[in-house]
């Protein structure tokens, strides 16, 4: 996780990648991590809204994050370096 500053749509948001082994890439045991840490990550990266990418494969994935509350962005976040349009993200809001 990180704080991310940019000059697109996802500026001063905290970013979440969460890889796990196999055997825990489960809807059940990734909602579990997410009440972990989610409550936490705004206040140590000082952000509102939290980013994460989900590949359209990773369907446990996207059940957990769904049901966390986690909602697909209709923008494209645009590489720092590279300046590319990158798509596939979620974003999920301080409550």
């Amino acid at each position: 996780m990180f704080h991310r500053i940019s000059d697109d749509n996802f500026n001063d948001m905290g970013v979440l990648r969460l890889d796990v082994k196999s055997d825990y890439e489960k809807s059940e045991v990734l909602k579990e991590l997410l009440e972990l840490f989610i409550p936490q990550t705004y206040e140590l990266f000082n952000c509102d809204e939290i980013i994460t990418k989900i590949p359209i494969y990773a369907v446990e994935h996207l059940d957990a994050m769904q049901n966390y509350g986690f909602t697909k962005s209709k923008y494209l976040m645009i590489g720092t370096n590279d300046h590319y349009a990158y798509n596939g993200y979620w974003t999920i809001k301080k409550l």
